[in-house]
Formats: structure tokens, C-alpha cells, sequence
């Protein structure tokens, strides 16, 4: 995750980000952040079944506002927009509200 994030700029740099990142996360979140997010020393879980999802998934592109300029990172979620999966969600959540306003 950091390098998909951060690049190659360094092991001790990349792995300070994250560490801040989490920091920063758990600072936020607060004492919710333990039953959300799951860490160890090599990976980084989040627990799906705590999410709950705001406004329409099909009304904008996965992770569109997310400003992350490097190059794993844009492959991983160009590979994620184009997955099969994910273009039939867009189109069954579309479908699905324009059946609700008929």
C-alpha cells in the first residue's frame, strides 16, 4: 500500500506517510477506528461490514476525487473502473434508481 500510494521515494519516507496517515485516521474516527480498521505489521484491513455507503455508487467514478498521482496507484484503479464487476454495478444501481422514479 505504500508504495501504490506514496512510490518508490523511499522505504522510511513511504512508511512514515502510512504511519501519519493512520495516525491521522484514528485521530479522526476515534475510538470506532479499532472495529473499522484492522492493522498489523504488514497489512492494513478495512471491515466492510462497518461501511456504510453515502449517495449513489454509479453518480461518479471509483476513488474520482482521490488526487494520487502514482503510477501503481492510477493502474490499480484504472484496472478497478474497468473490471467487469464494477461497470455491471454502475449499470444495475442506475437501472435500479430509474425503476424507483417510474
Amino acid at each position: 500500500m505504500q508504495n501504490t500510494v506514496w512510490g518508490y521515494t523511499g522505504y522510511d519516507s513511504g512508511h512514515q506517510n502510512l504511519r501519519r496517515a493512520l495516525a491521522d485516521l484514528r485521530k479522526s474516527i476515534g475510538a470506532g477506528f479499532d472495529n473499522l480498521i484492522h492493522t498489523t505489521n504488514s497489512d492494513i484491513e478495512l471491515d466492510l461490514a462497518q461501511v456504510t455507503y453515502v449517495g449513489d455508487p454509479a453518480a461518479g467514478a471509483f476513488l474520482e476525487d482521490i488526487n494520487v498521482t502514482e503510477r501503481d496507484f492510477v493502474e490499480w484503479v484504472g484496472a478497478i473502473r474497468a473490471s467487469i464487476e464494477y461497470r455491471y454495478s454502475s449499470i444495475r444501481l442506475t437501472y435500479e434508481a430509474w425503476m424507483l422514479h417510474q
